[in-house]
């Protein structure tokens, strides 16, 4: 999909435990992003945690809104891309292993994308989408947008809110086939980029990726984290330090402003042995920095930016023909990620 062109790894979140009651009344319901200007600052005493978890409550629905800013492209092409996604997650059960049965639909989808020519200023491409427009939500040229829309898709979180599954998707792949004759190989990998893509994309930009040994000394913690770019002809590998930089209550409740510091570079991926392609890295750089406002009595996102910039220069070899082409990206990204109910 074409939104995701320059994702990278975000930042994920830990689950520890959970209870299995019903979801709490409508004094405990989840902080908003617009509680926050009603908090009050901590004293000392109160501001030290030792860990940060999420306690997910079966019953619990959080609805998000996830906008997307990003610039950038390889040598002369240009591209600017906007979106908007409002999603809503249901906690369906909290399973006997541990792990968070969740129901994530998405409810409205916006997309703005812009090509440039760098050296001419001439428009290549130019395409928006928004699915309160029924025709276009129905037009099979924008079906990777519009089948999404209104369709639950189940997503297993371990205890550690890794990924153990996501299910759910076959509809939106028949959606997007209409009355194409395609083979099963076909579809099952149609299947998984929809779940890596969208679904496993939209779990990372969410969370906060929580301590797994606990807070440290000074109210930091740092993490690791690996992932591919380009269909793995890339791996990003990054390192991110996060410091908990005040805390403050809101409606009884107690919550971490969290702030992030990323840096990283670019490696080749694993090539098959019949492949052509030659990948020679020469300068590659991942910086970031991001802010997040957490609840930590549940630990659920209220609020997230991230904004990440990758630096990445190659060159491509097809050994077949001794041809080779240089590569050139600069990609700027801003994720905002806002509890709305």
């Amino acid at each position: 999909m074409v939104m995701r062109l320059a994702a990278l790894a975000a930042l994920a979140a830990v689950i520890i435990s959970c209870d299995s009651q019903d979801a709490p009344q409508d004094a405990q319901r989840p902080i908003t992003i617009e509680d926050i200007a009603n908090a009050t600052p901590l004293a000392d005493s109160e501001s030290k945690i030792d860990a940060l978890v999420l306690k997910y409550v079966k019953g619990d629905v959080f609805r998000y809104r996830a906008v997307q800013i990003s610039s950038g492209g390889a040598d002369t092409a240009f591209l600017e891309q906007r979106s908007t996604h409002v999603y809503t997650k249901r906690v369906r059960n909290v399973r006997g292993d541990g792990t968070f049965e969740i129901g994530m639909t998405f409810d409205t989808i916006t997309v703005s994308v812009k090509a440039t020519n760098k050296r001419t200023g001439q428009v290549i491409q130019e395409q928006q989408f928004t699915s309160a427009d029924s025709a276009q939500r129905n037009d099979p040229a924008f079906s990777q947008f519009g089948a999404l829309i209104g369709e639950e898709v189940t997503i297993i979180l371990r205890p550690d809110a890794t990924i153990q599954e996501i299910s759910g998707v076959s509809s939106i792949v028949n959606k997007i086939i209409g009355n194409q004759q395609v083979p099963p190989d076909v579809r099952a990998q149609l299947a998984r980029q929809i779940e890596l893509a969208v679904y496993a994309s939209f779990v990372e930009q969410e969370y906060l990726r929580f301590p797994a040994e606990g807070v440290d000394s000074t109210g930091g913690w740092t993490t690791s984290n690996t992932a591919p770019i380009l269909n793995d002809v890339f791996i990003a590998s990054s390192t991110a330090r996060y410091t908990i930089a005040g805390m403050k209550k809101v409606k009884g409740r107690r919550i971490a402003d969290v702030t992030a510091k990323l840096a990283g570079t670019v490696t080749t991926g694993k090539r098959s042995n019949s492949s052509t392609l030659r990948v020679t890295m020469g300068k590659s750089e991942i910086i970031g920095n991001g802010q997040a406002i957490v609840d930590v009595e549940q630990g659920y996102t209220i609020s997230k930016t991230t904004d990440m910039t990758t630096d990445l220069q190659a060159t491509v070899t097809n050994t077949a023909t001794n041809q080779s082409q240089n590569m050139a990206q600069r990609t700027s990204m801003r994720t905002t990620v806002q509890l709305i109910r």
